[in-house]
């Protein structure tokens, strides 16, 4: 499930504004938190560096 910065922030933007009910806000939190992980995998893989 690719997603572009935009909806990132449509998501984040909500979960902010309290516009989801807990569960909601739970469960996106959790898928964007998986897609944070695999695209981490993916730049590891690629030998990508990440600066702090």
């Amino acid at each position: 499930m690719d997603i572009t910065e935009h909806e990132l922030g449509q998501f984040l933007a909500a979960v902010n504004n309290d516009q989801l009910r807990t569960w909601q806000r739970r469960r996106t939190c959790e898928e964007l938190r998986s897609l944070v992980v695999r695209r981490l995998e993916l730049l590891d893989e690629e030998g990508v560096e990440l600066a702090a």
